[in-house]
């Protein structure tokens, strides 16, 4: 397993392991033989503060078969790589600007979603022990948290007959 932290504007760290224990093993194998999705449902992902689609990847990884992909994200290299690996994602706005007007373009594309994953790793710069001059909770990208609920409501309302599901990255 590799982990990656990129709180820092400088700089990543990384951690590497190579073993698991038994009841890792025994947990990876069962989770593999498996999918968590019914075949008649239609899953769309929403991820916000994107990066380079690693949310995306972990569906893939988990075997949920998305219908939809739409994200955002403010970094061109990022934006760059989810588009040359899955180039039929939707691009929606920044964050703070998403409105129901971009979501009602998702509906139209997938009218018949069952599950919405929403899915957000906001920036954490601003709160990270590994940035002693960050802002705190009040910084500016700190601030950005705040749009999850916001986006997420808006997801509600476009989508009522649909199951939300949020996971967030908690710094």
């Amino acid at each position: 397993m590799l982990t990656v932290s990129d709180a820092s504007e400088t700089g990543v760290g990384a951690c590497w392991a190579d073993t698991l224990t038994m009841a890792g093993v025994d947990f990876l194998l069962s989770s593999l033989s498996r999918s968590p999705v019914m075949p008649n449902e239609e899953w769309m992902l929403v991820d916000l503060f994107a990066g380079v689609g690693g949310f995306r990847r972990a569906c893939e990884l988990a075997r949920i078969p998305i219908t939809l992909f739409a994200f955002s994200e403010i970094d061109a290299f990022g934006i760059k790589v989810i588009k040359h690996r899955w180039p039929d994602a939707i691009e929606l706005p920044r964050v703070e600007r998403i409105t129901d007007s971009d979501l009602r373009l998702l509906s139209m594309m997938c009218p018949r979603v069952t599950h919405i994953l929403l899915t957000a790793g906001s920036p954490c710069q601003d709160v990270s022990s590994a940035n002693v001059a960050g802002a705190g909770p009040e910084g500016k990208r700190s601030v950005l948290l705040w749009e999850v609920p916001r986006v997420k409501e808006l997801l509600r309302q476009m989508f009522p007959e649909a199951r939300l599901h949020l996971m967030e990255e908690n710094v």
